[in-house]
This record gives C-alpha cells, sequence and structure tokens, in this order.
C-alpha cells in the first residue's frame, strides 16, 4: 500500500532548482543508475516447470512464426517438451540471452523517479542531499499517483524467476525488474514513479514531465544547508502553501529530528 507522503531526497543545484522553479520531474533511463543489478534482467530458471516452458515457447512462436496455427504450436512445443531439449545447458542459455536483450530493451524505454518513504536516513540525506548541504522535498503520494504509475520496491537475496514474470506481458515484466532490488538497498524505502516517454503524444520521448504543483506539501532543509540556499528555496517557493522544516542532528543517538522553521 502507497504511504499518503513521499519524499525525495536532492542536492541543490542548476538541475533541481529548474524542476522546482517549473514544477517538474525528470525521469531517469535505468541505463543511469549506479546499482549494476538494478534493471539489468537478471533472473534465474530455478524452480522453472514445463508449464512455464510451454507458455513461453507458446508465445515465442506466437511471433517468431506467426504463420503456424495453434495446433501446430502445440505439436512443435510438444515435441521438444518430450525431448527434453529445453532443459539443456545450451537451451537455457540461449533463452537467458534472448530474455535479457528483450527485457533490457523494453527497460530502457522507461523512465523512473525514485522517492521514499522516509525522510530521516542518515544515508540518504549524506548519498542523495549532498551530505546533509541539499534538501528534501515532500509530496502528496495520491495526487502524484493521479499522473504516474507508483510501485513500492521490493527487496530481495536473489534474482527474480523466470516463472514469476512468464505469465505476464512486456509491461509487467518491465515492472518485475524495475521494481525488484538486492536487500542491500532495502535501507532506503524506495517506492518508484514509473513512465513511458516515447508513448507520449505532447512530447514523443521527452524525459522531463509535469506533475500537479499542489503535489508538493513540504520541505525539510538539511542539517548542514547553508542559510543562503534555503533561502533560494523559499524565494522559488514563496507563492505555494507548503510546510518548511529543519533537520537536526539528535543530542541523543545517531538519527536525525525535525523541527518547525
Amino acid at each position: 500500500m502507497v504511504p499518503k507522503t513521499l519524499y525525495r531526497y536532492r542536492s541543490l543545484n542548476q538541475y533541481s532548482l529548474c524542476e522546482l522553479i517549473h514544477s517538474e520531474f525528470y525521469f531517469a533511463s535505468p541505463q543511469e543508475f549506479n546499482d549494476p543489478y538494478d534493471c539489468k534482467n537478471m533472473f534465474s530458471f530455478e524452480g522453472t516447470t514445463d508449464n512455464d516452458w510451454r507458455l513461453f515457447l507458446n508465445r515465442f512462436l506466437e511471433v517468431n512464426r506467426p504463420e503456424l496455427t495453434a495446433k501446430e504450436r502445440k505439436q512443435q512445443i510438444d515435441l521438444v517438451l518430450q525431448g527434453g531439449e529445453h532443459r539443456s545447458r545450451e537451451k537455457v542459455a540461449e533463452q537467458f540471452d534472448v530474455w535479457g536483450k528483450i527485457l533490457e530493451k523494453q527497460s530502457s524505454e522507461l523512465g523512473i523517479l525514485c522517492l521514499s518513504k522516509t525522510h530521516t536516513d542518515i544515508l540518504m540525506w549524506s548519498h542523495y542531499a549532498n551530505n546533509h548541504k541539499g534538501y528534501c522535498l515532500e509530496f502528496d503520494a495520491n495526487k502524484l499517483r493521479e499522473l504516474f504509475f507508483c510501485g513500492e520496491v521490493v527487496y530481495k537475496d536473489n534474482y527474480p524467476r523466470f516463472s514469476e514474470f512468464v505469465r505476464a506481458n512486456l509491461n509487467g515484466i518491465a515492472q518485475t525488474f524495475t521494481l525488484t532490488k538486492s536487500k542491500h538497498w532495502k535501507y532506503e524505502q524506495e517506492y518508484r514513479l514509473i513512465v513511458q516517454p516515447n508513448g507520449r503524444q505532447d512530447k514523443p520521448g521527452d524525459r522531463i514531465f509535469p506533475y500537479n504543483p499542489n503535489a508538493l506539501i513540504g520541505v525539510i532543509f538539511g542539517c548542514q544547508m547553508s542559510e543562503k540556499d534555503k533561502l533560494t528555496i523559499r524565494q522559488i517557493l514563496k507563492d505555494k502553501p507548503v510546510v518548511y522544516k529543519q533537520a537536526r542532528k539528535s543530542p541523543h543517538s545517531y538519527s536525525i529530528k525535525l523541527s518547525d522553521c
């Protein structure tokens, strides 16, 4: 279930300020991500059944051998399954390569914006908000969902399984990979907005999308943000009803406390 509010950690620079001024998001391609596993279409054949292979082979023949009737496709699939060829090392490697290319193309065409349901994580302030010198934007999640698909990231030890996505369409498959990450990233408590830039009518391929200005409801200043930078943010948003808060180091623990400002 998507929480009521979602947060975006930001460093202060010309790009983040431009997004604030125009109420816009830049949706990155997965190819721009810093995690070599993120959206890289890694998957496992572990636990795959003959029924999974039957579904895959039928779809494969529908696309690559459209002249075959349903009966002819079934006959060819039965021969493959009965002979066990589909479970050979060569066949598995071949299908891994085929699916990898399909999924890589599909995911590279998506646009992704990374958000979090937490606004007090020390590591995220360090990694994504210029060592606590930046800021964190608070959004009304429902208003974002009116315009964009929003999904929760699932954290796992192992890659998604072939059997998990073989029944889905390509959009569903792409979402499986864009919303699955290693457990090492669990602390981020991430949610993602996902768009298809090539599918938009106004500016095909453009990765900059406007959002409802009323979706922005708050700004949290980092505990090491300069007064000059705080003033810059306030001036940009002077006509918007946002609530400002100040992040401060807790006097008792390795944590962040917020206060009104």
